[in-house]
C-alpha cells in the first residue's frame, strides 16, 4: 500500500536557486566593500611614506647651517620673495644650486628625489613667512622668532602630482645651533 506523506520535507529549485541569487548579490556587495578597502589602505600606506619622507627631509634640512639657511631663504623683514629648496632644481646628477648650502649636494639631491618602493616622490622646503611674521608680533613668542625658521615641506608622487592622495604637506621648523 502507499502511503502519503502528510508535510513537505526538503526545499524545491526554485527556493534553492532564490536563495543562490540572494547569496551571490550580498557576496558581490561584499566584494566591492573589500575591494574598496584594499584601495584605502594602499592610499594610506602612500600617505604615511610621503609623512615620513617629509620628517626625513625636515630632519636634514635641519641639520645643516642655520645661517646659510637663514641667508638662503633671506630672512629680512623687507623681503617679499622667499625661495625654496625644491627638488625641480636639485635632480640627482646635478644639484649645484644649492652647494652652497649643504656640505654633500648629492645627498641633498637623494632627500629632495627619494624612490621608495619604485615610486618617485619630490619634495620642496619653503619658507613660511606669514607664520614667522606672526610669530616676531606675538609678545610671548618674540624672543624664540631669531632662533626659528618655519618652513612647510611639501612631498609630492611625482607620478601623481595633481592626485588629491598624490602629496602631502608637513609643518616643521629649523632652528639655531644656539638652541639645539
Amino acid at each position: 500500500m502507499r502511503r502519503q506523506r502528510s508535510g513537505e520535507e526538503g526545499f524545491t529549485l526554485i527556493e534553492i536557486m532564490l536563495s543562490v541569487v540572494i547569496l551571490s548579490i550580498v557576496g558581490l556587495t561584499m566584494t566591492g566593500f573589500f575591494v574598496q578597502s584594499l584601495a584605502n589602505a594602499k592610499g594610506n600606506q602612500s600617505k604615511t611614506v610621503m609623512v615620513n619622507l617629509a620628517r626625513n627631509a625636515l630632519f636634514y634640512i635641519e641639520k645643516q647651517s642655520y645661517d646659510k639657511l637663514a641667508g638662503h631663504f633671506d630672512l629680512r623683514d623687507e623681503a617679499d620673495d622667499h625661495p625654496s629648496l625644491t627638488s625641480r632644481l636639485c635632480r640627482p646628477a646635478a644639484c649645484s644650486a644649492y652647494s652652497d648650502l649643504v656640505g654633500h649636494s648629492e645627498v641633498l639631491a637623494a632627500v629632495l628625489n627619494p624612490t621608495v618602493n619604485g615610486i618617485t616622490y619630490q619634495i620642496t622646503i619653503e619658507y613660511q613667512d606669514s607664520l614667522h611674521e606672526q610669530m616676531r608680533a606675538s609678545a610671548d613668542r618674540k624672543a624664540i622668532a631669531p632662533y626659528l625658521i618655519p618652513v612647510k615641506v611639501t612631498v609630492k608622487n611625482a607620478a601623481e602630482p595633481a592626485n588629491k592622495r598624490g602629496w602631502t604637506e608637513v609643518e616643521g621648523y629649523i632652528t639655531d645651533e644656539a638652541i639645539r
